[in-house]
This record gives structure tokens, C-alpha cells and sequence, in this order.
């Protein structure tokens, strides 16, 4: 799971978007944009993959998509 410590005021400025629009994704009422995405996950030192992501099992030996 991603962890970035971060207030939606500080992830929205560090990723160069309002906090409206940090809110209206984390809600799901606005789908996100990939370059939302891309700028979400520089701005908390992660993946794009970490981001989007779905959580769940994990086959045998711990490799995604194996």
C-alpha cells in the first residue's frame, strides 16, 4: 500500500493540481486523467503501477502477473 504522509493541500501543490481535484478523485465523483495520475505519483516519490494498482491476492511467490 502507498503511503506518502502527505494532506491533500501539500499532494495537490507538490503535484501542480487544486485541491478540488485531489478531493473529486480521491471521492470518485471525477475520473482521474493519466497525467493527473503521473503527477500524483511524482509528487509522492512512487510508481505509476503503485498507484493504480488494485490492491488484492498476490499469487504464489509474490509476483504481480506471473
Amino acid at each position: 500500500m502507498l503511503y506518502a504522509n502527505l494532506t491533500q493541500e501539500k499532494l495537490a501543490a507538490r503535484a501542480g493540481l487544486s485541491r478540488d481535484t485531489i478531493v473529486r478523485v480521491q471521492l470518485g465523483i471525477t475520473s482521474a486523467r493519466i497525467d493527473w495520475l503521473i503527477a500524483i505519483a511524482d509528487a509522492c516519490d512512487a510508481d505509476l503501477a503503485e498507484l493504480v494498482r488494485e490492491e488484492g491476492p498476490r499469487p504464489p511467490g509474490g509476483a504481480a502477473g506471473a
